[in-house]
């Protein structure tokens, strides 16, 4: 986008930069050989300005879109990482282990079947518990820590929707 705009500017900027050249040309029998003129300065102020114009919102743009591109790229790792909390519960192979991993979720189970229950009726999941777990991670911090993730078993197939506080 703002190439274009650049590009749709090409005329102006080239009618600035003969004006440049002419002054030059004109004042180089003038000047004197070791420095610039004042006007020289102004000139190339004005060019650099219109330039940084033309082009900051274009530069906006694509901050906000890659913003954008990292949210909906961590929305859909918090979603994998839930549904690989999912799978580890319903392939549950040691009653200690899903105890000990649900009592940090302050959720009491004595072994994996009720463990399987729990995530039948859907279980609220924090992303700092998920990243704590190693199923998760974020780098740039952009995730709120506190933020849930409903898990849900539906069969053999594991659901997991984002709470709107992530």
């Amino acid at each position: 986008m703002a190439i274009k705009r650049v590009l749709s500017y090409h005329i102006y900027i080239i009618y600035i930069a003969k004006i440049t050249v002419v002054a030059t040309l004109v004042k180089e029998e003038e000047m004197n050989k070791k420095g610039i003129t004042l006007t020289e300065l102004l000139i190339v102020l004005v060019i650099l300005s219109i330039i940084i114009v033309i082009v900051t919102p274009g530069f906006n743009d694509f901050l906000f879109k890659t913003k954008d591109k990292i949210s909906t790229l961590n929305e859909n790792n918090l979603k994998e990482a839930g549904n690989m909390f999912g799978q580890e519960v319903y392939m549950c192979q040691s009653n200690a282990d899903i105890k000990a991993l649900f009592s940090k979720l302050n959720i009491t189970v004595n072994n994996c079947a009720e463990a399987k229950a729990k995530l039948e009726a859907g279980v609220n999941v924090s992303i700092g518990f998920l990243k704590q777990h190693d199923y998760f991670r974020d780098d740039s911090n952009n995730c709120n820590e506190s933020g849930t993730l409903n898990i849900k078993i539906d069969g053999h197939k594991v659901i997991t929707k984002l709470n709107s506080n992530v």
